[in-house]
């Protein structure tokens, strides 16, 4: 019994040790404090920060480049300013940091301000301020046993952008942001991108705009510096626009012709009339705010919108001209031009309606054969019709109702082909 119970005492101080052991090396595997500041000492004594990172100076500086896109901060067209929040992140190899992690408690990255070390100044050349640059003094690098760097800088990227509302509010805008490595041309700094396309894997949803794709493409400069162009399509949420601009504009312009329903006698014509010419007007100031000082091509709607005013001016006129004629005296002669367009008109309104019927019901007139026709083929309603037409001839106030029906038919018309005309003229442009 007392061997057995020696024996497992001995097992039980062995399995401590072990313990010991394991947990010595796993907090030997995380290096301390001493081991950090030995490494950073090892590693930059001696180090320049003025010299690129090759073994071989005439060799070239391969460093990778990705643009993550969290969210657009904010688009302005008038005065052509694109501005994101993202993230850089530029990735190369330093020689001269490499290291064995077992000499440093089995320490394998460090993180140390990006300016201890030789890092590629990126320039934003887009810039659409004083501000070129998107690092920060706190900005840190990580650094593998390897020698690779990685360099994440995140930062509002404000860049200009060449705005196209020729479509407006069914707008395509493409957009460029552009890095370029100053100071060093191709053979010494080769800038390159991992993907093809900007990283939009965490992107928030913009109430005003979608992304729709993106780009990047790599080129020289006249100096021989490399850029990269991340470039990003936008397409407009055209919906409140719609709702705020367009629907308004279609409903004044159809608004606008309803002043021929009024009866000439209220005295009202002219007032509405003008108002609905001042509701265009207060339209185009809104559009204009919202669109660039200096739109090259001239936006759609802009003609859309002047048309809209020269409808609304001319229904003015015609309005004003109207309003002569009805209140002309009654022993002025109507000219003959117009009592024949009268007749016309009317009588082409009859026949429709007459085409329209099933059938006809023929009443005894003079002249009119048993099938309903006379002996030059018009019907017993044409005959009937035309007889009174040759017995009276209209009055001025006829003649203003006639141009009531006519104006209020074709300026309606009018508004509606300059509406589809405008919308499918931006909708299917591409």
């Amino acid at each position: 019994m007392e061997s057995m119970a020696v024996s497992r005492t001995y097992l039980v101080v062995l399995l401590s040790g072990l313990v010991f052991v394991l947990q010595l090396g796993v907090v030997n595997a995380g290096g301390s404090v001493n081991d950090s500041n030995t490494l950073i000492t090892d590693i930059l004594t001696g180090y320049n920060t003025m010299t690129r990172p090759t073994s071989i100076q005439s060799d070239p500086v391969n460093v990778s480049v990705m643009l993550n896109m969290k969210s657009i901060q904010d688009f302005d067209e008038v005065f052509g300013r694109f501005s994101i929040l993202g993230s850089l992140v530029t990735k190369w190899n330093d020689p001269s940091l490499v290291w064995t992690p077992g000499q440093y408690g089995g320490i394998e990255t460090l993180v140390l301000p990006f300016t201890s070390i030789w890092y590629p100044a990126l320039i934003l050349s887009s810039a659409s301020s004083t501000s070129n640059t998107i690092t920060q003094s706190w900005n840190k690098v990580i650094i593998s046993y390897t020698g690779d760097v990685k360099f994440t800088v995140s930062n509002l990227i404000e860049s200009k952008c060449d705005v196209n509302v020729k479509n407006y509010p069914f707008d395509l805008q493409f957009c460029q942001i552009c890095f370029v490595g100053s100071g060093y041309s191709e053979d010494q700094l080769n800038i390159t991108s991992e993907k093809s396309k900007v990283s939009m894997n965490n992107l928030k949803p913009n109430v005003l705009w979608q992304v729709t794709d993106s780009e990047i493409i790599r080129e020289l400069s006249d100096n021989g510096e490399v850029e990269l162009f991340f470039g990003i399509r936008l397409q407009r949420k055209s919906s409140g626009v719609v709702t705020v601009v367009l629907l308004p504009i279609l409903m004044l312009g159809m608004l606008n012709v309803f002043v021929f329903l009024l009866v000439p006698e209220s005295g009202e014509r002219i007032g509405y009339c003008i108002t609905t010419l001042l509701a265009i007007a207060v339209y185009m100031t809104i559009v204009a705010d919202m669109l660039p000082q200096s739109a090259d091509p001239v936006p759609v709607i802009c003609f859309k919108l002047m048309v809209d005013m020269i409808i609304s001016t001319m229904i003015v006129l015609t309005t004003i001209l109207n309003l002569k004629v009805f209140n002309k005296r009654e022993d002025e002669p109507v000219p003959k031009w117009l009592i024949s367009l009268y007749f016309f008109c009317k009588c082409t309104k009859c026949k429709k309606k007459n085409q329209r019927r099933n059938s006809i019901n023929v009443l005894p007139f003079k002249h009119v054969s048993s099938n309903g026709t006379d002996s030059n083929g018009m019907s017993a309603r044409e005959v009937k019709l035309k007889e009174e037409l040759d017995q009276t001839e209209p009055n001025w106030q006829e003649i203003s109702r006639f141009i009531d029906w006519v104006s209020f038919y074709g300026y309606n018309m009018a508004s509606l082909i300059s509406f589809a005309v405008f919308v499918l003229a931006t909708s299917m442009a591409e």
